[in-house]
């Protein structure tokens, strides 16, 4: 697995990571298809790490407030592209998700689709609403992701250390810090 550079997209979302890698399993029927819903069970396996992923922002009482959902089954659009050279697919992909609003009221503010390339070639794309990751953060959630999936894979444990501290604990300490 290696990270793509992708054009840039809305300002909303940032500037996703895109994931890509042979073998993918795209598309698959059968006992396959468990096999590939097992591979990509590491994009949830990030979000169940990452509290800021299944945050959503409701307004209550005129104030937008902070709920953090329950890590729960990450929607996988499965996208074919098999037609178009790998660079018009993640062009068009990219556009097309960059007109993609977010809804910060009911989330999720994250997407997951996996394009199929020619052959077995598939790219990973994740997009993210720059209130749960910013440009440092899809570094870190890329190669989590790319760890993950070489265990689901491998069928070994993943190379991941437990996080120290979730966003939330930060937030908290960093209010605290200014408040003097």
């Amino acid at each position: 697995w290696r990270a793509v550079p992708r054009p840039p997209s809305s300002a909303a979302s940032g500037g996703p990571p895109a994931l890509a890698g042979s073998g993918a399993s795209y598309g698959e029927t059968g006992a396959a298809a468990s096999t590939t819903a097992g591979r990509w069970g590491c994009v949830g396996a990030v979000v169940a790490r990452h509290e800021t992923l299944p945050t959503r922002f409701p307004v209550g009482g005129g104030e937008p407030r902070q709920v953090i959902e329950p890590a729960s089954g990450v929607p996988l659009a499965l996208h074919d592209h098999t037609q178009q050279p790998v660079g018009h697919a993640l062009r068009d992909h990219a556009k097309q998700d960059g007109r993609r609003p977010f809804d910060l009221a009911q989330g999720p503010l994250f997407r997951a689709a996996l394009l199929r390339l020619a052959g077995d070639e598939a790219v990973l794309v994740l997009s993210f609403h720059h209130i749960v990751a910013d440009g440092w953060s899809y570094e870190l959630l890329a190669r989590e992701v790319a760890a993950l999936y070489q265990g689901c894979v491998s069928g070994a444990a993943p190379d991941v250390p437990p996080l120290p501290v979730q966003y939330a604990d930060f937030a908290a300490w960093q209010r605290e810090w200014l408040a003097g």
